[in-house]
């Protein structure tokens, strides 16, 4: 259900189930409880714009499963990838570009990650609209063009 709010901008909803959810989350499984924490923080930014706060949470989203490796698992990249697109929405450019090659870089050295490809064709989309923000129109056109190839690739 969050999935499909999430694809329609429904961050109301996906905000009440989140709250719903929370309490009993911890006992289901890790796992399930970033999976909340983090669109806690999505919709919390979407709903209150509060940037800071959203950050908060995701990164304590990212804390649920990290613990001291070095290693981003699928989940914690996107996490990663929803802190860049905060800090784009809020201008906050050059923080963007960092947060968005350091989930590159992560994807790139764990190839068992993102085997359909979407993952990576969204940080590279959020990396080309900020490097486009910033008129650095060739790397944006660099990234795009990469962006495009990896979803004919996979056919998407």
């Amino acid at each position: 259900m969050i999935n499909k709010y999430k694809r329609t901008r429904n961050y109301e909803a996906i905000y009440e189930i989140v709250q719903k959810e929370m309490a009993t989350a911890p006992e289901k499984s890790i796992s399930f409880y970033q999976f909340l924490k983090w669109h806690d923080g999505i919709s919390f930014f979407h709903l209150y714009n509060d940037k800071q706060r959203a950050i908060e949470l995701l990164n304590e989203a990212m804390q649920i499963t990290m613990g001291k490796r070095v290693i981003l698992h699928q989940q914690e990249i996107e996490v990663l990838n929803s802190i860049g697109i905060i800090h784009f929405k809020t201008k906050n450019y050059e923080e963007a570009i960092t947060i968005f090659n350091e989930a590159l870089e992560f994807i790139e050295n764990i190839p068992h990650v993102n085997q359909e490809g979407t993952i990576i064709v969204k940080i590279i989309h959020g990396l080309a609209q900020t490097l486009t923000e910033l008129h650095y129109y060739q790397e944006s056109l660099n990234y795009t063009l990469k962006g495009i190839n990896i979803c004919n690739s996979i056919e998407s």
